[in-house]
């Protein structure tokens, strides 16, 4: 090193101007750094959703989930299916193995999808393939509200403007709407239409559609120009649809008005999109995750603020909140920290030129961390935050103790050259520096080297500490020898003024008096007895991660009868009235489940969901009014809305029973057992099996008297008596939909008997204007609202309180298959994989220390003291958390490093003062030297933690979980480098 220094001393300049260079080239690159949510993670669980319109539950498990199921298990890869069937829908869930090649099973999906579609029943929509969970929170919500005085057209027409402004944002993939749809118009047909005009409904909706119709029929050419023929809709508009000739097929025709009656429904999902209680208009957008949410985050705030004239518009959520406050944070403890640093560095070395090369040191090493970040392609997000706020503290030392030896030796030397000095500095601290950077990195790297489920998950946070140790080493022996060579000394060669540092010699001589044999084992036989009951009686509780906090809550709703929109609206008025009662804060966005628009209108209420941020007594406020949607009505389920880290973490469930079963009744019979018990559970099924009726409807072989009934148009009218026929789109401006109905009066097609019976077998009975009876045997029977499927077979999930049902399963007769999954054993494999890489990181880190000291004894007694720090660390704070996470281990192993890099400056001052024979001279010798440094350092980096360690803010859980065990093994290392250090030196290391 001594010729690059010399170079610094000869070239000084030059060397200013490249180091200067490095720093001009970053800013030119700086809208280069990748700035994301969320990073890169291989999704390893994908969805098939199939619409399979008005079919029953067991229709779509039958003829749509299990086909889907069958075929799919034969790709490669796959670990788990499950479906999931309900009235119109099949979801088919697919977990991947790990490892398995992601590419080859999606081109095979897609392959499996095409051909799939020719086999499943007529009426089948395509599936569609998703990543995600369609209740998955989007990028950013935006909603406006509709003024009762607002002017429609001018209204519309911002909106519009306000979308497609949206939707040209860089990033931004989709944008869709709810609350903004037109009314529909509806034909609502007299159901004695038929008695007196021959014609059937199929015929009836031929012909308007028909007359709907428009387009071209080719070009005719002529002698001269070509020409080309066009016709154009019989029906453009409510009038002449109203006018529309419906032909008999005698030569006969009559308006349509005359049997129907043509009217505007307004929109049911309109009504159900709701902010504060008032209809609003609700935009979703969705956004693609490789582009820096920040950006779009701003810009899309930009647009909101630019349409002022949408009076209310507001941002309720933005997913990109988060990494703002996390960057917040990040930036204000990093200020705080440095600000500490400063302030110590100068009560140090009572001048300005140690603070000033060091925040330049400082500057200059993120400098190149950014530059490193850049060259590995590694973006700067929620996860490697916490990487960055943790190694962020750590830069300051490496810098610090190199300033400290410099300066040391410039203060000492009479007639060394500066370049000369710059490298015995170094050289005193050298052995230090590599073995405490290494130390970390190495036990680090096998984390990142090894193939495991988490490793994708925490790639990001290790490799960016890496980055950062690394880092600081280059910055400690580049960086500092070049400023301090640079700025020039205002202040002449005197020792540092011992009055700043007085009391640490009190200090050192009350250790001793303080911490004897006697005084040791007195305060073991004392304290041993009550730490170990502590921890028998509040043992922490191990994790892998922290689970983060939802952000909200919903609430899905689906109705379970005819409930009316006057009825529903007295409901979720009387809801807002009692949320702002009981949470003046407490704001409910009510929105329709589903995608924005489907071609149906029916009699039902739309299923929807409430939504609502906030804390917790928040949701447990929400909770509490689920009493305004009776069981008895409504289908309820309360949803987290995740975090972006929740969507970020490897599946870690809880734990659960899964009961396998070919025969659903068999496995509804256990379901009722497990309710029957009088005995008290801890745990609760994932879903629970709902009855629901069904008439089946068998065509008589000879209809009496009927012999001429058409069977299909009975089915027609009993059909779009409930589910309205969409026979197409009809305007000359905006396009309304055009729908056909059965049901013009209250009591057509179908009618309760009476309002009063509790027969729901006979809940619905038909009028005499649809014979049925005498074309179909009727039979009643049960099914249930929704089936579910693992592997092919139906299973129940049973959540929590294992010891409390594994009694009643005992017998496996009957089919039945049980699937234990513990969360226990997968925390246990989890904590085992990682202690068996550290103890790998640790024999490397002996061949390290082996090569560095050329001794076998040395390294092995500096890693028994790191294993004395790191099992009295590991103790306190199994007294001082409730829980042990990964985030401790991250905080654990940095201190390793601070324990390696103090042993070692300890043994290189040990050897550098060898002439010495006496060992408390010697040890007051080393100590006077290196204190000074380690406490500025220890100081320095306590204080940065104390307000990550004393604010609890949300979404910072993982970082002061690492500040917590820093601050303690700080703590403890400090502790045995004034007591053990000494006594350990002074017996094994001459």
């Amino acid at each position: 090193m001594i010729r690059l220094y010399e170079v610094y001393q000869k070239r000084n300049r030059s060397c200013l101007v490249f180091v200067l260079f490095i720093f001009i080239v970053l800013l030119f690159r700086l809208q280069e750094i990748q700035i994301k949510l969320l990073p890169e993670l291989t999704s390893l669980r994908y969805f098939i959703v199939t619409d399979f319109p008005n079919h029953s539950a067991l229709d779509v498990d039958q003829t749509v989930s299990l086909p889907i199921s069958n075929r799919v298990s034969s790709l490669k890869s796959v670990k788990k299916i499950r479906t999931s069937s309900i009235h119109s829908e099949s979801s088919v869930q697919i977990d991947l193995q790990f490892g398995s090649k992601v590419s080859e099973f999606k081109d095979g999906l897609y392959q499996l999808l095409f051909e799939i579609k020719e086999s499943l029943p007529i009426g089948v929509n395509t599936p569609k393939l998703s990543e995600r969970s369609e209740y998955e929170q989007p990028f950013a919500e935006i909603v406006i509200p509709k003024s009762k005085n607002r002017n429609p057209l001018e209204f519309d027409y911002q909106l519009r403007g306000i979308i497609e402004t949206l939707e040209r944002i860089s990033g931004v993939s989709s944008v869709s709407t709810f609350g903004d749809e037109k009314a529909n118009i509806l034909i609502s047909m007299d159901q004695h239409y038929f008695n007196f005009f021959p014609i059937k409904l199929r015929d009836l909706e031929f012909q308007i559609q028909t007359g709907i119709q428009n387009g071209s029929l080719g070009k005719y050419y002529g002698a001269k120009d070509a020409t080309e023929i066009k016709f154009q809709s019989e029906i453009a508009d409510q009038f002449t649809l109203k006018q529309f000739p419906i032909h008999l097929g005698n030569g006969e025709f009559f308006p349509l008005d005359r049997v129907s009656r043509i009217t505007n429904v307004p929109s049911g999902r309109n009504f159900l999109t709701r902010w504060k209680g008032e209809e609003c208009i609700y935009i979703r957008i969705a956004a693609d995750p490789k582009h820096n949410p920040l950006q779009i985050a701003n810009q899309i705030e930009s647009v909101v603020n630019e349409n002022q004239g949408l009076k209310g518009i507001e941002i309720i959520s933005s997913s990109a909140s988060e990494l703002k406050a996390q960057l917040f944070q990040f930036f204000f403890f990093f200020l705080i920290s440095f600000g500490m640093a400063l302030f110590f560095s100068y009560r140090l070395y009572q001048n300005l030129h140690g603070v000033i090369i060091l925040s330049v040191s400082v500057t200059f090493t993120l400098v190149l961390f950014l530059h490193l970040l850049l060259l590995f392609s590694v973006s700067i997000n929620l996860l490697s935050l916490s990487g960055i706020s943790v190694g962020i503290g750590m830069l300051f030392d490496a810098n610090n103790l190199t300033y400290y030896s410099i300066d040391t030796e410039w203060r000492k030397s009479e007639v060394l050259e500066r370049f000369e000095v710059l490298e015995k500095g170094i050289r005193s601290i050298w052995t230090s520096l590599v073995s405490s950077s290494f130390t970390t990195i190495i036990v680090f790297l096998p984390l990142l080297l090894y193939v495991h489920e988490w490793r994708e998950f925490f790639f990001d946070i290790g490799f960016c500490i890496i980055l950062l140790i690394f880092c600081s080493l280059c910055s400690s022996i580049f960086f500092v020898p070049l400023f301090y060579l640079s700025l020039p000394r205002v202040v002449s060669k005197y020792p540092l003024p011992s009055k700043t540092f007085s009391f640490l010699v009190r200090f050192r001589k009350i250790v001793p008096l303080i911490l004897n044999k006697k005084s040791v084992w007195r305060y073991s036989s004392l304290l041993g007895f009550p730490v170990l009951f502590f921890l028998f009686l509040y043992f922490p509780k191990f994790l892998i991660y922290p689970e983060p906090l939802p952000v909200g809550k919903t609430i899905q709703l689906f109705p379970k009868q005819m409930i009316s929109n006057k009825e529903l609206e007295e409901v979720l008025f009387r809801l807002s009235n009692a949320c702002k009662t009981k949470e003046s804060n407490l704001n409910l966005l009510v929105l329709p489940i589903g995608g924005k628009k489907t071609n149906s209108l029916t009699q039902t209420v739309t299923p929807f969901q409430i939504k609502v941020w906030g804390e917790n007594h928040s949701w447990e406020c929400l909770a509490k009014l689920t009493h305004f949607f009776p069981e008895s009505k409504w289908t309820c389920k309360i949803v987290d809305i995740p975090s972006e880290i929740s969507k970020s973490l490897p599946f870690q469930s809880q734990d659960h029973l899964t009961i396998l079963n070919a025969n659903w009744n068999l496995l509804v019979q256990f379901y009722e057992k497990i309710k029957q018990t009088k005995q008290s559970f801890s745990g609760i099924f994932s879903y629970e099996p709902k009855q629901i009726f069904m008439e089946f409807l068998t065509p008589k072989k000879i209809p009496i008297g009927m012999e001429d009934s058409d069977p299909d148009e009975f089915r027609r009218q009993i059909l779009y008596a409930n589910h309205a026929k969409y026979l197409g789109s009809i305007g000359l401006g905006e396009k309304e939909d055009l729908y056909l109905s059965t049901n013009w009066k209250e009591d057509f097609v179908m009618k309760k008997k009476n309002s009063n019976q509790n027969d729901s077998t006979q809940t619905f009975s038909f009028t005499k204007s649809v014979p049925y009876e005498d074309v179909y045997d009727k039979k009643v029977e049960t099914i249930y609202e929704e089936y579910k499927r693992e592997s092919g077979l139906f299973y129940l999930e049973w959540l929590g309180g294992m010891s409390q049902i594994q009694d009643l399963l005992q017998e496996k007769t009957n089919g039945f298959q049980f699937i234990l999954h513990s969360r226990r054993d997968e925390i246990v494999n989890f904590f085992t994989t990682l202690s068996s890489l550290l103890l790998i990181s640790f024999s490397f880190v002996y061949l390290l220390l082996v090569a560095i000291y050329e001794s076998f004894r040395k390294p092995f007694l500096h890693l028994f003291i790191c294993m004395i720090v790191f099992l009295s660390v590991i103790l306190i704070l199994f007294l001082l958390v409730s829980e042990i996470h990964f985030g401790h281990y991250i905080g654990i192993v940095i201190v390793l490093g601070i324990s390696v890099d103090n042993i070692s400056l300890y043994d290189e001052k040990w050897r550098e003062f060898n002439s010495i024979k006496n060992s408390e001279i010697r040890n007051t010798k080393v100590l006077n030297w290196i204190e000074k440094p380690i406490l500025l350092n220890s100081g320095t980096t306590v204080f940065g933690l104390l307000p990550i360690i004393a604010m609890n803010l949300s979404g910072m859980e993982f970082v002061r979980s690492i500040a917590i065990s820093m601050f303690v093994g700080i703590s403890v290392s400090l502790f045995y480098f004034y007591t053990l250090y000494p006594k350990l030196f002074a017996k094994n290391f001459d």
